[in-house]
């Protein structure tokens, strides 16, 4: 599947799963996003998120979307790479799909 974001190419994203609600995706960490120790750094796993939202509505909606509002919490880093991504939509506000990113 192709992925035009600029940033999700350069985080080496990419498109493992379509499903009905969402999609899934994985990223290798490259070394410009991992610390001395190994782990990811906290803004890398938060785009994660957002990135893949994006990019599930646009493979169900198509044509580009902006992510309006964020939430997150950091429960513990990540060591193992590659990153899965999973991105479930839970509703329709209006005209925007609420999604559920879980990285």
């Amino acid at each position: 599947m192709d992925i035009r974001d600029p940033l999700a190419v350069n985080l080496g994203l990419t498109i493992t799963e379509l499903r009905e609600d969402g999609l899934v995706t994985t990223a290798d960490a490259q070394s410009f996003v991992t610390n001395p120790y190994g782990m990811a750094h906290g803004g890398y796993l938060h785009a994660l998120g957002p990135l893949s939202a994006i990019l599930s509505a646009e493979q169900r909606y198509g044509g580009m979307w902006e992510i309006c509002d964020t939430s997150s919490q950091y429960l513990r880093s990540l060591r193992k790479f590659p990153a899965k991504t999973v991105i479930k939509q839970m509703t329709v506000n209006g005209d925007a799909p609420v999604y559920r990113a879980e990285v």
